[in-house]
């Protein structure tokens, strides 16, 4: 979780964000490659992730369009994986976390 951490605080710290997946159209490939992130549980990834499918979703929403059912999930995955774990090791709510993790 220090790790976790310390990825994600590095980014203000540095002014760096790590390296974000693009957005890939095929609606498999970009399946499989969310669901390997998922699996692999790497916090840089997941918080990439996050930021990836919000960002997607506001392209979306000016497009008057909804985000994708199975990339809404995925969302909803890895908000659960970093939040769960940033509020309870810093011992803040969730909110706090995700407000974190969209502002680093």
């Amino acid at each position: 979780m220090q790790r976790c951490f310390n990825a994600l605080c590095s980014h203000k710290k540095y002014g760096s964000a790590p390296k974000n997946p693009r957005w890939n159209d095929n609606k498999i490939e970009r399946s499989e490659e969310f669901k390997n992130i998922i699996s692999a549980a790497d916090c840089k990834k997941l918080v990439a992730l996050i930021r990836l499918i919000l960002n997607h979703e506001k392209e979306q929403q000016n497009a008057g369009k909804h985000l994708h059912l199975s990339d809404e999930r995925f969302l909803k995955e890895a908000e659960k994986m970093v939040t769960e774990e940033f509020s309870l090791v810093l011992g803040i709510d969730r909110d706090e976390v995700m407000k974190m993790v969209v502002s680093a």
